[in-house]
């Protein structure tokens, strides 16, 4: 039991290394750029909110406002770019500092969900380090409109690790997971994929979803 928990602490302090160095590598690079894309300062222009009703109204908005013709509803990414907007102006860093903050979250919350799927400490670091090394991240990190990606991964991870912990709890804290995925909805359009992979996860993980798994 006591080389099992050494085993798992080892591999979590592992997993938090690599996570850092990734992100102070993610962060070197991004030292020097702007805010890049051409989606993102309509974006700012749209998101920025200067009282909490604008705040609010921007929640609602649909993305990009009125200034484009794209009838979609990403209110966390708005919510994301109007706090970006009132901490930091234009100034690039924030956004990048923010972008960084979702990917390491999103690296750590990947690693939790390997472990609580039975993956053991090596693959657990595999799949963690085949995210945070994947050349997409630097496409997706130098600009923020398309922190959307990030922000959606981040929540399908968390609501599936909540839906794993609250099936094996007994229904402990089962509303959780629908309000990760919720967010990850608001995040992305893909995040529609959250709800159906939690359900997928109550089946499997609940009692007696080994045999469920065998039927499968």
């Amino acid at each position: 039991m006591e080389r099992t928990r050494a085993r798992a602490g080892a591999a979590a302090t592992a997993a938090g290394v690599l996570v850092l160095g990734a992100s102070l590598r993610a962060s070197w690079q991004l030292r020097d750029l702007g805010l890049l894309g051409p989606d993102t300062f309509p974006l700012i222009l749209a998101a920025r909110a200067d009282t909490i009703g604008a705040l609010v109204r921007s929640f609602f908005a649909p993305l990009f406002g009125e200034l484009m013709a794209a009838p979609y509803h990403r209110p966390v990414l708005h919510a994301s770019i109007a706090l970006d907007h009132g901490l930091y102006g234009l100034a690039a860093f924030g956004y990048h500092a923010t972008s960084v903050a979702v990917f390491a979250a999103t690296g750590l919350s990947l690693f939790a969900l390997a472990r609580a799927l039975g993956l053991g400490a090596l693959g657990a670091l595999f799949a963690l380090a085949f995210f945070v090394l994947h050349p997409v991240q630097g496409v997706v990190l130098p600009v923020p409109a398309r922190r959307a990606d990030g922000l959606c991964l981040l929540f399908t991870l968390l609501a599936l690790l909540a839906q794993l912990r609250a099936t094996r709890a007994g229904g402990r804290l089962a509303w959780l997971p629908a309000v990760l995925s919720l967010l990850a909805i608001g995040s992305k359009e893909t995040g529609f994929a959250a709800p159906v992979l939690c359900v997928l996860a109550a089946f499997f993980a609940a009692p007696g979803g080994g045999r469920a798994r065998a039927a499968w």
